[in-house]
């Protein structure tokens, strides 16, 4: 599938690069380290777009159907900041990234020009180790475009992506224009503007497909697909998790500034805007599949049509987790924050946009949890400029945040359904939603909108028609909670209101609907919680006119008190004062009057002004003027009115009245005159003390006038919707349609929690639009199946909430109204139901006079139905009714015995009081207070095949006391300050065995205490074991052979090991009673000391001095002291070679000086399995049994380690080695572990590369080769010696030329060519002499390098015959000069003797023999890292063959052809020898190994009577192939 780019081609899904892996099936072995981490820039000014698009930063991508097995480690990333431009137009500062940064992705595309359906699968997915991925993004700081715009389906550890557009337009236009709009590609902005899930800028723009513009009067035809639509699905098949899957993003846009306004219409300036908005979709989850589907057209019939996004199958016994972070800047007019379907652990949404009509359905089929499921989101509006009234501050939260989300959004009215459907949950760990929110302030729109967010388990639907929303079926033995935080928004006062209080919103019990359902004294006890706010809130709204009253008062105090204390009589009587004050009010209503006209004139914009400036002034005195204020205005009056005077035409009765105006002014003024007596000192700062009253006053009066003056700020918005958000489960539609919840059972805690913080505007805390939050389970409709809970069900709202009904139809009177429960199939609680309202239900609420207390702001009211309906419940545990802090006020239940699956109940219905009785096979539900059940001081309490439910604190242990749980479930509360286990300042034991669950803290407090695990046992919250010598053991003491699995478990181990993967804090002491494996994702703090019983094993999981147990003792580079005959295996995780001291691979040391050789195994490593490959975990074999001299024995702790770093540890997965490779590698250990020195840090990036280069260094290193190609060189020019023989006193001379290529090993050859110039003298007609000399080039060829020689050869020769008989001499001295390295010296004799046995006169039969013998110096070198040693070394071929000739005679020419073969017998060349630089351990380099071998030969030769002759010889065996030429003369 290719997609274009502002005709940029990106071949997406296709494209190999170095950091992705594309494969329709794929395997990842625990060796191996995948990461794809880029830095993303932009590469256009006009484009906001990132990286390509389903390709940056993914690790592995599904270009179709496949599956993944994954043992290592997958990382995906991407990280991105936008430019800080001040170009207006510039996208740089703006961002735009779609399906990047994932551990796997894969995507299906069907643009408007492809006309196929969509329906992509991954087929399956099996993670044991760590896949995820992860973005960091900010936005710039740009003058206008600085937003993250569209965060889309990125850094999720596995995301599942399908997008689909089609349609034509009503006039029948169609086509990619190349804009992108949003999900579905060229849609509306694409071919005008779409109304988007997103932003309206993602994906798809040009296609490679060219649409056809229609001629004039063609009818357009329209394709099937854009009339009926298109399906569109991607479905992740089974996905099996025993390691870990991570999704994570930092989002961030920066501060903003205020912008000058801009040219708008009609020559008026307008607010300029500026974006530093935040959306993300689909992103930061555990595991991401998104269906999103759009067309421009209304008039398609799509109804049978799919949307869907599938989960089939999950099965989780490792970690699953979503999280983001998310900023906005300050001071721009657009910084939202929307986060949709984002940071779920597992998130499964379809999306079909307005005009689509497909069924849209969003599932997963099962969910069976053994491990850990989170979702977590924290998003942060800044505030905006607060200048405008199309601002916008919000945190729209949707479908985000939640352990387990599915989503199904649609709002066609014509479609037949709309789905959001989890068939089966099942789960024994923990499932949580986390979701901290919080509104922007400011002008606009500066709220929190919360749906479906911070929920355990969620399943929400929005559409307009028909509905399902639905969980077939739910049993928790484990955790499931939820917990949402909302801050509402603020206007811009309320912002800079440091003083004002948090109001906390609470479902209000004081209104008829509610109370009518409650006792009295509950009604009562909400509104005595809320009086004192009201009383606050009515106090603040009048805050302003209240201090306006009390400095009015202060200044007027003050004033009288001035009065009193001055020595000046005043001269106005009260009747003076009278006329002064009515003189004042009506002149200076005059001159407001008299600038009201100069504004209404508009003679010109400076005296417009001025009037407007000069009236506002006067109006200000006006309200607020002291009597000496009131004279400097008559004086001030009195001098404009001479001005007046002077002015020309004026008329006389004009001139009369304010002639009139001044005799008034001058009487009152003179009768206000004082006698000049000085101020005292105390006069004078009683003034001061009153102008500063007077500024205060004019401060508050002026903000009274900007308030009322203030349309803008008058309809902030600081709304809050929290709508179906923390719950512990949440079933919800929004209109109580089609919601169904199957078989229910619980066993465990399901919690729901809400704090919401209400927003504030004009003054007034703001309402809270709530719909169905707050409650363990929220279901909105009726349930028809029944609720069987044995463990907690808690909310700070509600236990349970389903909708119900309200009637008044028999009177509007209390005992009138008739309420019914919502659970129509029933509840049966052998638990604890605990909330504000234990079984609740909803109506939509509705305006009316409800009194004082009466009024409802939210959007639903709330009623309580166990106390008017009780057919409907079964309560043979007990109900919680709390307050609104979240404690426990009344306890509603029954001391009936009554059982349920063989256990008893037994219910403690005392707040204060514990449970004393037998402790097996009960169910025992109470507050807890200070524990349920005690072991008390010296005491074993045994809790055995129980369920022990307690409301604060389930089991507590005092100083001596034992609790022993086997096979039991211990629950708290999943809210506020509640234990599972609590320990005392004492020395407390707990012993957690045999299948046990502890839904809760663990919190042993202060004291000496141990903690003991065994068995099947699942902890889902962390431990902490307190101040003082504290003990962690893994099986008990006692046991010798047990075979266990891990709560949280990767597989079970052949070697019946139990794996950890929790979190311990301050465990002092750590005991190994039984074969445990602690996973490199468990954490173990404050540990000093490490036991390990005899026989016992323990496996180290690590990736690195982050990623183990013992992480904290890395940070704090310690020693571990280990006592004990037990064995540590150290077992890595991902690619990179671990050899080293443990200090410097682990940051920490196993063992001390104290240790004997092998008393902890510190190298006795596993085989390459981890926890979940069920492999032998307690293989011992490892390269290190292989170093000599070591006997297998590389945990020698102390003895001979610079610095003491601990045990020397050596990679298992690294075997087998090649023989070379090995000796490499053992003289790397030895002189490592000798020096301390790591001669191979550079290449343990990978095992791949650690591997690579051993095998390069010695098996393809073109200088071990060196010496060979010597020989080989000599051997050629010997050997193509063919000499021309001589009579007595004649002079021959030759030149000859040679050519050698020998194949080594694999790839690894030689050539090497030259020429060599001879001259023969007959001393007599037997017997010559000669000198000759060559030279040429060698080259060595190696896969690694290839590696230049210069040769030159210098010899002598002489050769004597005697009828059939010749023997050849040759001896030669030759220099090969490699061009980096130092020369090598041959010394060479070469003698052969033949005989010619005639056949006939032109047929010849020759046998011979000869010798060559070869002495090579080599002199020591330095390769890279390595020094290869100085060598002598000597070859010897004997060769024995015979050859066949024919001669031919034609006038004066002689031709001479033969064919022959021989045998060679070789003594073979040593391999050189080298050593690591800084080391001595010498290692062998590889060269060529010759065997003794036949080899063919061919030559021809030519004489002329003159003298001159023409050689050729060719030789070939398997692995060498030689020739030469030869020209001779003679004389």
């Amino acid at each position: 599938m290719v997609i274009m780019f502002k005709n940029k081609y990106l071949f997406v899904l296709a494209l190999l690069v170095t950091t992705t892996s594309y494969s329709e099936n794929y395997i990842v072995i625990q060796e191996n380290k995948k990461e794809a981490k880029e830095v993303l820039k932009h590469e256009k000014e006009d484009s906001s777009r990132i990286g390509e698009f389903a390709v940056s930063g993914n690790v592995v991508i599904f270009k179709g159907n496949g599956f993944l097995i994954n043992d290592g480690v997958l990382k995906g990333s991407i990280k991105a900041v936008g430019e800080d431009t001040k170009n207006e137009k510039s996208k740089k500062g703006e961002i735009i990234v779609t399906a990047q940064g994932n551990g796997v992705s894969g995507v299906g595309y069907s643009p408007y020009s492809n006309k196929r359906d969509v329906d992509k699968k991954i087929n399956s997915i099996k993670n044991s180790g760590y896949i995820s991925g992860e973005a960091n993004l900010t936005g710039g700081n740009a003058v206008t475009h600085g937003a993250l715009e569209e965060v889309y389906s990125v850094a999720n550890g596995i995301s599942g992506l399908t997008l689909a557009d089609f349609g034509d337009t009503a006039t029948g236009g169609s086509g990619d224009s190349g804009i992108v709009d949003g999900a579905g590609g060229a849609s509306r902005s694409g071919r005008s503007k779409s109304v988007s899930l997103l932003s309206t800028k993602v994906l798809a723009s040009k296609t490679v497909e060219k649409i056809s513009e229609n001629k004039i009067g063609e009818i357009k035809k329209t394709d099937p697909a854009d009339f009926h639509g298109k399906n569109n699905k991607f479905t992740l098949e089974d996905i099996v998790n025993t390691g870990n899957i991570s999704g994570k993003a930092m989002l961030r846009t920066k501060e903003g500034y205020v912008k000058p306004d801009s040219e708008a219409f009609a020559g008026n300036k307008a607010m300029s805007p500026q974006w530093r908005t935040i959306n993300a979709v689909s992103t930061a989850n555990g595991i991401a599949n998104m269906a999103y589907i759009t067309t421009i057209d209304k008039y398609t019939y799509s109804e049978d049509k799919v949307n869907g996004s599938y989960i089939r199958n999950i099965n989780n016994f490792g970690n699953i987790s979503g999280e983001a972070d998310a900023k906005t800047g300050s001071l721009a007019t657009l910084n939202n924050i929307r986060a949709y379907a984002t940071a779920n652990g597992i998130s499964s949404v379809a999306y079909s946009n307005n005009f689509v009509k497909s069924l849209t359905e969003a599932t997963i089929d099962k969910v069976n949890n053994s491990g850990n499921i989170s979702g977590k989101l924290k998003a942060e509006v800044g505030h905006n400029t607060s200048r405008g009234i199309h601002e916008y501050s919000q945190a729209l939260v949707t479908g985000s945040a939640n352990g387990i989300s599915v989503y199904s959004r649609s709002s066609n009215g014509q479609m037949k359904n709309s789905r959001a459907v989890i068939g089966e949950l099942s789960n024994t760990g923990s499932i949580s939603g986390d979701l901290y929110a919080r509104g922007g302030s400011g002008y606009g729109e500066a709220r929190a909108d919360i749906k479906s967010s911070g929920n355990g388990v969620a399943v929400y639907t929005e559409s307009s028609v028909k509905k399902e929303t639905k969980i077939g079926s739910i049993n928790n033995q484990g955790m499931i909670t939820g917990k949402a935080v909302v801050y509402g928004g603020k206007d811009k006062r309320a912002m800079n209101d440091k003083e004002l209080k948090d109001k906390i919103f609470h479902v209000p019990l004081t209104n008829n609907i509610s109370g009518f359902s409650l006792p009295e004294e509950d009604v009562e006890d909400d509104k005595a919680a809320v009086a004192e706010m009201r009383k606050y809130e009515k106090e603040k709204a009048n805050e302003l006119e209240n201090n306006i009253a009390k400095y009015q008062k202060l200044v007027g105090d003050k004033e009288k008190e001035i009065l009193a204390k001055s020595p000046k009589s005043p001269q106005l009587s009260e009747q003076d004062k009278i006329n002064r004050d009515n003189i004042f009010k009506k002149y200076i209503n005059d001159e407001i009057k008299e600038q009201q006209n100069l504004i209404l004139s508009g003679y010109n914009e400076k005296v417009v002004a001025e009037a407007r400036k000069r009236k506002a002034e006067l109006e200000e005195l006006k309200s607020a003027a002291t009597d000496e204020q009131k004279n400097q205005f008559l004086e001030e009056y009195k001098n404009e009115l001479e001005k007046r005077l002077l002015a020309k035409g004026l008329q006389n009765y004009i001139k009369k009245e304010i002639n009139k105006r001044l005799a008034k002014i001058d009487e009152i003024l003179d009768k206000n005159k004082v006698k000049d007596i000085p101020d005292t000192s105390e006069i004078l700062a009683l003034k001061e003390e009153k102008k500063k009253l007077e500024g205060d006053l004019a401060n508050l009066l002026k903000e009274k006038r900007d308030i009322e003056n203030d349309h803008i700020a008058a309809n902030v918005n600081t709304v809050t919707g929290m709508e179906a958000s923390g719950n512990g489960i949440s079933i919800n539609d929004g209109s109580q349609t089609g919601v169904e919840l199957g078989s229910f059972k619980n066993s465990g805690v399901i919690s729901g929690e809400t704090e919401i913080h209400h927003g504030n505007s004009q003054r007034k805390y703001t309402r809270i639009a709530h719909k169905n939050s707050g409650a363990g389970v929220a279901v909105g409709g009726d349930v028809l199946s029944k609720i069987e809970n044995t463990g907690i069900i808690s909310g700070t709202e509600f236990a349970l909430l389903a909708k119900g009904s309200r009637s008044d139809a028999y009177g509007l009177k209390k005992e009138d109204i008739i309420y019914k429960s919502g659970f129509k199939g029933g509840v049966d609680n052998y638990g604890i139901l605990a909330g504000r309202i234990i079984i609740g239900g909803y109506q939509a609420a509705h305006t009316g006079t409800h009194g004082e207390w009466g009024a409802i702001e939210e959007d639903y009211a709330y009623f309580e139905t166990i106390y008017k309906d009780e057919k409907h419940y079964n309560n043979k545990g007990i109900f919680l009714v709390l307050d609104r802090n979240g404690e426990v006020k009344k306890v509603i239940g029954k001391n009936e015995d009554a059982t349920y699956n063989g256990r008893t109940v037994k219910n403690v219905l005392d707040k204060d009081g514990t449970y004393e009785g037998d402790t097996t096979n009960k169910i025992i539900n109470g507050v807890g207070k200070d524990g349920v059940i005690i072991a008390k001081e010296n005491q074993d309490r045994n809790i055995n095949n129980s369920i022990v439910n307690g409301f604060k604190t389930a089991v507590k242990v005092e100083d001596r006391g034992v609790a022993r749980i086997s096979n039991s479930t211990i629950n708290a509360n999943g809210f506020g300050n509640s234990y599972a286990i609590l320990g005392d300042e004492g020395a407390n034991e707990v012993e957690i065995t045999n299948k046990s669950i502890i839904n809760g803290k663990i919190d042993l407090g202060a004291g000496d205490d141990r903690l003991t695990l065994s068995g099947n046992y699942r902890l889902n919250r962390e431990v902490d074991l307190g101040k003082g010598n504290n003990t962690l053991a893994f099986g008990k003491k006692e046991n010798t052979t047990i075979s266990t699995l891990s709560y949280s478990t990767f597989g079970t181990s052949s070697t019946n090991t139990s794996v950890f993967n929790g979190t311990v804090n301050n465990a002092n002491k750590v005991e190994v009673n039984e074969n445990t494996a602690f996973s490199s994702s468990s954490r173990i703090n404050g540990v000093n000391e490490l036991n390990l019983a005899n026989g016992k094993t323990l496996d180290y999981y690590f990736v690195d001095k982050e990623n183990q147990a013992f992480a904290e003792l890395a940070k704090n580079n310690r020693n571990l002291k280990v006592n004990g005959s037990g064995k540590v295996n150290l077992v890595p995780i991902g690619n990179k070679v671990q050899i080293g001291y443990e200090k410097d691979l682990l940051g920490f040391s196993f063992g001390n000086n104290l240790l004997k050789p092998n008393s902890n195994g510190g190298n006795n490593n596993s085989s390459n399995n981890n926890p979940g490959n069920n492999g032998n975990n307690g293989n011992n074999n490892n390269p290190g049994n292989n170093v000599p001299g070591n006997n297998g024995n590389n945990n020698n702790p102390g003895n001979n380690v610079p610095g003491n770093n601990g045990n020397f540890f050596i990679d298992p997965r690294l075997t087998p080695f090649e023989k070379y490779s090995k000796g490499a590698f053992d003289a790397y250990i030895a002189d490592y572990k000798s020096t301390g020195i790591d001669f191979l840090k550079d290449y343990k990036s990978s095992q791949e590369v650690f591997k690579n280069y051993l095998y390069n260094l010695t098996n393809n290193n073109p200088v071990g080769y060196l010496k060979d190609s010597a020989i080989d060189t000599m051997l050629a020019y010997h050997k193509v010696n063919t000499n021309n023989f001589a009579k007595k006193g004649q002079l021959a001379v030759s030149g000859k030329t040679f050519n050698i290529r020998n194949k080594y090993y694999e790839n690894n050859k030689v050539v090497s060519n030259g020429a060599s110039a001879e001259i023969s003298y007959g001393t007599s007609d037997n017997t010559n002499i000669g000198l000759n000399i060559g030279g040429g080039q060698s080259k060595v060829k190696t896969s690694d390098e290839n590696l230049k020689s210069e040769v030159l050869v210098l010899g002598v020769n002489a050769e004597y015959k005697v009828k059939n008989f010749s023997w050849q001499n040759e001896v030669s001295y030759g220099r090969i000069k490699p061009k980096k390295y130092s020369t090598l010296d041959t010394y060479s004799l070469y003698s052969q003797l033949e005989y010619n046995i005639p056949l006939s006169e032109t047929w010849t039969l020759t046998p011979k023999v000869s010798v060559f013998l070869s002495k090579v110096k080599q002199k020591e070198m330095t390769v890279n890292n390595i020094k290869v040693a100085k060598d002598d070394d000597t070859f010897v071929e004997t060769t024995v063959g015979t050859e066949l000739n024919k001669k031919f005679m034609f006038g004066n020419n002689g031709i001479n052809f033969g064919l022959g073969v021989d045998y060679s017998m070789v003594k073979d060349l040593d391999d050189s020898k080298a050593h690591f630089i800084g080391g001595s351990t010498e290692f062998d380099l590889r060269n060529y190994d010759r065997k003794n071998r036949a080899t063919a030969e061919i030559k021809f030769g030519y004489e002329h009577i003159s003298g001159v002759t023409v050689t050729f010889k060719f030789r070939k065996n398997k692995d060498i192939t030689s020739s030469g030429f030869g020209l001779g003369y003679k004389f």
